[in-house]
């Protein structure tokens, strides 16, 4: 009895391959093959877009006979390498590689395979890696390397998986190989659970050619369990599809896998009718390893029935098939014999026309030669490959350090305008002026406290503006003496509470960017609070998010609203210009440049029940630490 190696045939590797090389393969694979013919007769420019068209007909004419499909590929090949489109070159390599493994020539499509996978690599393409690897994989699956094989595919699926192509004919291709591989590897159970994965995928997304070909393989195992009723109505539903969108390849199969079920059932001439079919079929579409196990099925079947000169014949079928099919290393070996030969022809030749010594001194020589220009090559190339590395290393030295120089100078030119800001004209007349009236008033206490605050505020606020971090509690004693200064200006008509006890114990700690809050407060009164006559009210929390190590400041006010100040702002003359905020907005932009925990700003417009302004919350969040930087 005729022994074949235990190799699934491979219907459902050819699934993979096709709707990974494009992305849109369930429209392409029901295009007839005269379809693409047009549209590439149609388009004859050389470029990107007649790649992607012959692509696309290789694509659409994966599972047919149809010879014009090399020529399509190859041409795909040349062209994207001439214009230098390297996706389109992958794709078209990987074509090439898919007609040799339909047709399994498993060598030349390997080879194939291993230049887009080696291609893709180059160029971190995360979609041609998964396309090339599944390919290697399914080559080497066919030819009795499955252990190999699942670990390529599963390595295609956690990438998949990773970047979320989970319910993807991308991934149900990648599960169609698995379910293949561990049929060769005669664990049915698992290739049964991860055909009926691609079955639900390929139901849910209306793949029809994943829908003919997982109830392919699903008719398949259940023969080889035994369940050949199950089988044959998978296969009544697989038939069908196929018909339906003309995979001559998998015909064959098909009709084989009848043969195979109505054997396991008893009925020998059924089968034998089946077998004959495929048969047919199969050199049809030259499908030459469907062919070769079909003719071990009839070879074994006219055995049984005791039909010996026909079980011959198909055995000689077979045995001629296979060898042809599986004689790769032997066709190897003869090509390296015939080139072995013709150069030891030619060496035959030089030595009956010179002496041995001379030969052997030329020979040495020229090896010598070789060698010592291969080191000075290799030491040149090492040489320019150090003083090209280390002439970029020094310019992405100097890159960073004039980055580096030019954000000091934007953090340097940005705590002037903070300065600026804090100590503008406007502030220090309005203090100086209350200090005038104090002094018209004779009351000389008032004016020297009032003085000597301001004069502190001044002192350091020019501090402060040195440093790049201070403590929570510096930060608040400038902030409490501006408040003093501007509770003094308004006659201590204003309400002012100030809320530190969450951070009381812990403010000399806390190291944050100085006079951050202070411009938002000095808004709570300009623009918030100025305009009201009575009742003034300032509210300022500050509490510590130990977890995420941020300070969360809350600024309150009372005032008419930032609509109606808004309103107030357009009625002051035209040359007036108040650049304390935007000037304290770049300083947060420069902060926040480069850093995940940014400082945030949110302002919150207060209203009553009946949508009446009653103030303006403004929260800010600072990141905190003992060494801010």
């Amino acid at each position: 009895m005729i022994r074949l190696r235990k190799t699934s045939v491979p219907i459902l590797v050819g699934y993979m391959i096709y709707l990974l090389t494009v992305s849109n393969s369930s429209t392409l694979a029901q295009v007839p093959s005269d379809s693409f013919a047009l549209k590439l007769e149609q388009y004859q420019k050389a470029d990107s877009v007649r790649v992607d068209l012959l692509v696309d007909a290789c694509v659409g004419s994966t599972f047919r006979s149809d010879t014009t499909y090399l020529a399509w590929a190859n041409e795909a090949v040349s062209l994207s390498k001439k214009i230098g489109y390297r996706v389109g070159h992958i794709r078209a390599i990987n074509c090439l590689g898919n007609y040799y493994y339909q047709r399994s020539i498993h060598d030349k499509a390997l080879q194939y395979y291993l230049d887009a996978l080696r291609m893709a690599e180059a160029d971190q393409n995360s979609d041609a890696i998964i396309i090339a690897k599944s390919n290697v994989a399914n080559v080497y699956n066919r030819t009795n390397r499955s252990i190999e094989a699942i670990t390529l595919f599963k390595d295609c699926d956690a990438m998949l998986v990773k970047r979320g192509d989970t319910l993807t004919q991308k991934r149900a291709a990648i599960l169609t190989n698995l379910s293949t591989t561990f049929s060769t590897l005669q664990q049915h159970d698992s290739s049964i659970y991860y055909t009926e994965r691609v079955l639900a995928i390929c139901e849910k997304k209306n793949i029809p050619f994943g829908i003919a070909l997982s109830l392919i393989n699903l008719g398949s195992e259940h023969i080889k369990k035994k369940n050949f009723r199950l089988a044959l109505s998978y296969l009544d539903r697989a038939r069908e599809a196929t018909e339906k969108y003309g995979m001559d390849l998998q015909r064959s199969s098909v009709v084989r896998y009848y043969g195979l079920a109505y054997r396991g059932l008893g009925d020998l001439p059924t089968a034998i009718r089946y077998f004959t079919e495929a048969a047919a079929m199969a050199k049809a579409s030259n499908n030459r390893e469907t062919l070769a196990d079909v003719y071990k099925q009839l070879h074994e079947a006219y055995a049984k029935q005791g039909d010996y000169v026909k079980a011959y014949q198909y055995s000689i079928d077979f045995f001629q098939l296979k060898d042809s099919i599986y004689g790769v290393e032997k066709d190897k070996n003869l090509r390296e014999l015939s080139t072995r030969y013709e150069t030891e022809k030619k060496e035959s030749l030089i030595q009956s026309l010179t002496q041995e010594k001379q030969i052997s001194e030329l020979q040495s020589q020229r090896k010598t030669t070789l060698l010592y220009g291969t080191l000075i090559a290799v030491l040149l190339a090492s040489a320019l490959a150090y003083a090209l590395f280390n002439r970029y290393h020094i310019q992405q030295q100097n890159k960073r350090l004039i980055e580096k120089i030019k954000h000091e100078q934007a953090m340097n030119q940005s705590m002037l305008t903070s300065i600026k800001s804090q100590m503008n004209p406007h502030f220090i007349f309005n203090a100086l002026n209350t200090i005038q009236n104090f002094i018209y008033a004779n009351d000389k206490l008032q004016a020297a406290g009032y003085l000597g605050k301001f004069s502190e505020l001044i002192r350091l606020v020019l501090d402060h503006s040195s440093k790049p971090a201070i403590a929570l509690e510096e930060e608040l004693r400038f902030l409490g003496l501006y408040l003093e200064l501007e509770k003094m200006r308004l006659d201590n008509q204003v309400t002012i509470e100030l809320d530190v006890a969450d951070v009381e114990e812990t403010m000399d700690e806390m190291m944050i960017p100085p006079m951050i809050v202070q411009p938002y407060v000095e808004n709570a009164f300009k623009h918030g609070l100025l305009h009201k006559k009575e009742d003034r009210r300032l509210q300022i929390r500050v509490r510590a998010h130990e977890q995420e190590a941020v300070l969360i400041w809350e600024i309150e006010d009372n005032g008419v609203g930032r609509a109606a100040a808004a309103g107030f702002q357009t009625q002051r003359p035209a040359n007036h210009q108040s650049f304390a905020s935007s000037a304290t907005q770049k300083r947060l932009e420069l902060l926040n440049e480069g850093r995940s925990n940014a400082i945030a700003v949110r302002f919150i417009d207060l209203q009553d029940e009946q949508g009446r302004a009653t103030g303006t919350k403004v929260v800010i969040e600072i990141p905190y630490s003992t060494t801010f930087a």
